[in-house]
């Protein structure tokens, strides 16, 4: 199985814009980023989704013509997440919702 895969991805889309506007503002379509997480790639397309795929099955995912794309950086997800951080064992980060009395 591939590692899973976080995404930055920069690229030109269609946009639609309502009301007035001047013509020589037209026709360049709009320049979007996403953070997430790369779960497939063809020779045409980029999919990224919002959640980690589970039995073969995502939520809220879209493709992105790799045409269209003008950066994309990838890195492998267990590499960001190596090595565990410890939580600190902080009395006042613990009780600072507890009534005031009670940090006393």
């Amino acid at each position: 199985m591939t590692p899973l895969q976080l995404v930055y991805v920069r690229w030109v889309d269609n946009c639609y814009r309502d009301g007035e506007h001047s013509i020589d503002e037209m026709g360049e379509g709009v320049e979007l980023h996403y953070y997430g997480l790369l779960i497939k790639e063809t020779a045409n397309t980029v999919t990224l989704a919002m959640e980690a795929p589970h039995d073969g099955r995502t939520r809220n995912a879209f493709d992105i013509l790799k045409q269209n794309i003008i950066e994309m950086r990838t890195a492998e997800a267990a590499r960001m997440f190596r090595k565990k951080i410890p939580r600190k064992n902080d009395r006042t980060t613990r009780t600072s919702l507890a009534a005031p009395e009670a940090r006393l």
